[in-house]
């Protein structure tokens, strides 16, 4: 095999080693020096060896949307020298999230002679509301890499802005609306029961409570779903008419801020009170006193009746849970019953009354009493009768 010359066995070792310097730098330059040639000089500045230092002026801003922070960057090589004409790009990052929370005067930059540039970062305006802001300390992080040919080499470094509420500083809002009905199914005319009591301390919010762990709450406002609305915290409502209603608590603090809990009552319809009644005599005679009693009519549970109303069928009315009536003509007649209960929910109950005609009552007297043989004996019938609006057609 030929031997190559020195100066081709330098020049594949020099090869070798700028092809592999991040891999085996230590071999590589040890063997180009037993093949009598050092490395060759570095072209351009290595993202590795590069010092960058940050530094922002201020590093706290309010977020007023006009405040601003000078962001100053000094990069060197690693003999110290300034590292002029680095081209580098600015991001901004909030929490793990890159983007532009505020403004940048800038995207790229580009160091100068002396291995130095500037940006300048505007802070965002708040979206408080007049009554303050959270301090949710909140911090952006300006990020500067240097823009290389190898993103891999690419090191980013980070200076950290600190951003404060630009007016009046206000306690975090933690309140979670949540209210108890009860009863769970109310009927008509219910007293439904709402409570926005606070949950108790230690345990977490939930539905039927209110959490306010800082006791901010300064109004519970209520929508019932049907036309009705009231404040605070423990009340009650009566729904007059069955049906499905959407209830609405909206709780505010102090600052204004709110915070709403929904839930739907399913009102049911109402029992009716039941009525009846019985007569008595049955059938009834014409110009005797018929009673009737309505004791028997029943209210639903929780209720009670309060009015009972008759129609006789005649053109006459009375009242009472037992009253009485006389028919003066025989025939047969509707009697009609009315109940009221305490909600005033009304019943009825009908029923016909049979009357029928009472007999004559034949009476006579007879003078003398004891009559002699031979003597006249008078006979008077005046004392018979008849119910009113009869008369006697015939005697004999």
């Amino acid at each position: 095999m030929q031997r190559q010359g020195s100066g081709e066995v330098a020049r594949v070792f020099g090869r070798a080693c700028r092809l592999a310097a991040g891999l085996a730098l230590p071999a590589c330059l040890a063997a180009c020096l037993q093949a009598g040639q050092g490395p060759g000089p570095l072209a351009g500045p290595s993202t590795l060896a590069l010092a960058i230092r940050l530094n922002a002026v201020p590093d706290v801003l309010p977020t007023d949307g006009t405040a601003r922070s000078i962001v100053a960057v000094t990069a060197a090589g690693p003999d110290g020298a300034p590292a002029r004409n680095l081209r580098l790009r600015v991001q901004i990052v909030e929490g793990s999230t890159r983007h532009d929370a505020g403004r940048l005067s800038a995207r790229f930059v580009v160091t100068d002679a002396a291995g130095r540039a500037a940006v300048e970062y505007r802070a965002p305006l708040s979206s408080g509301g007049a009554a303050g802001e959270v301090d949710h300390g909140r911090v952006v992080t300006l990020a500067v890499t240097p823009v290389s040919d190898d993103f891999a080499q690419a090191v980013e470094r980070r200076v950290r802005i600190r951003l404060v509420p630009a007016g009046d500083v206000i306690p975090p809002f933690e309140v979670r609306a949540g209210f108890e009905v009860t009863p769970v199914a109310p009927a008509v005319f219910d007293q439904v029961r709402f409570s926005a009591v606070d949950c108790p301390a230690g345990e977490p919010a939930a539905a039927r409570c209110t959490h306010d762990p800082a006791g901010s709450i300064a109004a519970y406002r209520w929508d019932f779903g049907d036309g009705g609305a009231a404040s605070g915290q423990q009340l009650a409502h009566v729904y007059s008419r069955a049906g499905t209603y959407f209830v609405r608590l909206t709780v505010v603090d102090s600052f204004d801020r709110s915070a709403d809990a929904t839930a739907t009552v399913t009102v049911a319809d109402e029992m009716q009170p039941e009525a009846s009644f019985t007569v008595s005599p049955m059938p009834a005679t014409a110009g005797a006193e018929v009673f009737l009693d309505a004791s028997t009519s029943t209210a639903a549970p929780g209720r009670h009746i309060v009015a009972y109303t008759w129609n006789f069928g005649d053109g006459s009315t009375g009242d009472g849970v037992r009253t009485s009536h006389v028919y003066r003509v025989a025939g047969n007649y509707t009697v009609v019953l009315n109940v009221t209960d305490d909600r005033e929910r009304r019943a009825s109950a009908a029923s016909t009354v049979e009357v029928t005609d009472a007999a004559p009552v034949a009476a006579a007297t007879v003078a003398p009493p004891v009559p002699a043989a031979g003597r006249t004996v008078l006979f008077d019938a005046e004392e018979s009768r008849v119910v009113p609006g009869r008369r006697i057609a015939r005697d004999r």
